[in-house]
């Protein structure tokens, strides 16, 4: 797999990127105390059309900005 390209700096501030993955998933303490759950990464438009775009337990390839702090996902299916 040839590693995802990363931005030099932040779309938002221009600060510094690092590279790593965002994935969503429980915790321990969460799963001692509610259970084990489907958790999904969802994003809504404008219009409120809403859609998944991280599954439970899934990563994709991402950035994020040491200055600010924002974080980008890169949108392709296939996991790391």
């Amino acid at each position: 797999m040839n590693p995802t390209p990363q931005p030099k700096s932040c779309p938002l501030c221009g600060g510094e990127t690092e590279r790593g993955s965002v994935s969503v998933h429980g915790t321990i303490l969460g799963f001692l105390f509610y259970g084990l759950s489907l958790q999904h990464c969802w994003f809504e438009g404008p219009v409120g059309k809403q859609e998944i775009v991280l599954g439970s337990r899934t990563r994709r390839p991402g950035f994020r900005c040491r200055a600010c702090g924002f974080v980008g996902m890169f949108g392709n299916e296939s996991p790391l």
